[in-house]
């Protein structure tokens, strides 16, 4: 990328009979491109989907581009070297992750049992085959004699961009959740063909793709790659399956993984991914037959309506509690879910330190710090909170690792290591 940033270019927005000089820059981590002031008084659009270009004889695109008045520039997310195109449709794509190097080989590992373990259980020949979709994890030995390894995406159809970076990011959140650590994509490139059968490589640059890899602590991981090296792709294949399902859930797992929020916002964060996730799976319920319920509903909504002591505001507010009156209360959903995973340790756990109160207190704690009404004897602060916070924590990794597949054996054994210190 160091060829093309900070150094100046031709651009055009739709053709090339009104292009102009600008150069791409990078500030705080995001890109932009300055051009001069003409440009701008010639746009009637502040959004354009695109913008293409050549700098030093290298094509371009820039995409999702808003105009920045502060810098005079064009503030852009995504950066598409060697490739001057509106079509974003690709079927070929590598991809490389961080932590993931190390975290494949790991110190654990004898040489014999890592030259198994690549050649055999994670070798190209294997891969997931979903619906539209062929994962091989490639690996090949580099100057160090250590093995560097990349995912590569194959589509049986010409896919969109947003799709594979989509792909790409499912991807990321599998990897984050073993390795107990937020990955994140590295780079990200393409093969496009060309005349005569031949192949040019696109790569892309994205403003939040790490600039370079690290070394993963292997007291920080959560699942080892040679654990669960035979079923590594079944698993994979899983996660895809269930991420548009729980999308919500993972969201708000990921967005607070390795992050430095406060104990308070932490704790609503993971109670709202915990409902999340119970109004995905089975435990969403009901007092009634909805149907039945929906003819008191009616009558009940019709006797508020008439009532001519209630103002509006009032009338609505009952009429809301009462619409959802039939669904199980968070109490009640979060105690069946806790009893549904009552064979694993985590909730022995939870249970004896909790004194069979656990779910009480995760209620009566999220309830205060999403409204602060009056405190009672079970709301927590300062390190008490703190240590309920990971312990939630640790339910919602119950709940994703047994959701993908992990046998209850080494759910138990990993999730072990991390309760005995809490």
């Amino acid at each position: 990328m160091d060829e093309i940033i900070n150094k100046k270019g031709i651009f055009w927005i739709k053709d090339e009979s009104n292009s102009f000089e600008g150069k791409i820059t990078i500030r705080d981590g995001y890109f932009y491109l300055e051009c001069d002031n003409e440009i701008f008084e010639k746009l009637y659009f502040k959004h354009f989907d695109s913008i293409k270009g050549v700098i030093e004889s290298i094509p371009v695109t820039l995409l999702n581009c808003n105009l920045f008045s502060r810098y005079n520039s064009f503030m852009f997310e995504y950066l598409f070297k060697n490739y001057n195109s509106s079509e974003f449709i690709f079927d070929n794509t590598y991809i490389k992750f961080k932590y993931l190097d190390s975290w494949i080989q790991s110190p654990l590992l004898t040489t014999e049992d890592e030259k198994h373990l690549i050649e055999n259980s994670l070798g190209s020949d294997i891969f997931s085959n979903l619906k539209d979709l062929d994962i091989f994890l490639l690996s090949e030995k580099n100057l160090y004699d250590s093995y560097e390894f990349k995912f590569n995406l194959k589509y049986k159809k010409p896919t969109h961009f947003e799709i594979i970076f989509n792909d790409a990011i499912k991807i990321n959140n599998f990897l984050s959740i073993l390795m107990h650590k937020k990955s994140n994509i590295l780079s990200m490139s393409f093969l496009v063909s060309e005349d005569e059968g031949k192949f040019s490589t696109v790569d892309v640059f994205y403003k939040f793709f790490s600039h370079e890899d690290a070394k993963l602590d292997i007291n920080h991981i959560l699942i080892n790659c040679f654990e669960i090296a035979d079923d590594f792709f079944f698993m994979l294949a899983t996660w895809f399956e269930i991420s548009d399902k729980f999308k919500s859930f993972f969201y708000l797992y990921f967005v607070n993984m390795d992050s430095n929020f406060t104990a308070e916002l932490l704790f609503v964060s993971y109670t709202q991914a915990i409902e999340s996730y119970m109004r995905k799976s089975n435990f969403d319920k009901f007092y009634m037959d909805k149907e039945e319920y929906d003819w008191i509903y009616k009558d009940l909504k019709t006797f508020i309506n008439r009532n001519q002591y209630l103002s509006r505001s009032h009338k609505d507010s009952l009429k809301s509690r009462v619409k959802y009156g039939n669904e199980h209360s968070l109490r009640k959903r979060l105690k069946d879910l806790v009893e549904s995973l009552d064979e694993f340790l985590l909730i022995d756990y939870l249970n004896d330190k909790y004194e069979q109160n656990f779910v009480n207190i995760v209620i009566e704690n999220r309830n205060y710090y999403t409204h602060y009404d009056k405190k009672d004897d079970l709301v927590k602060s300062g390190i008490k909170l703190v240590l309920l916070t990971l312990d939630l924590r640790l339910l919602l990794e119950l709940c994703i690792l047994n959701e993908i597949g992990i046998s209850k054996e080494l759910i138990d054994k990993k999730l072990k290591r991390y309760f005995r210190k809490i």
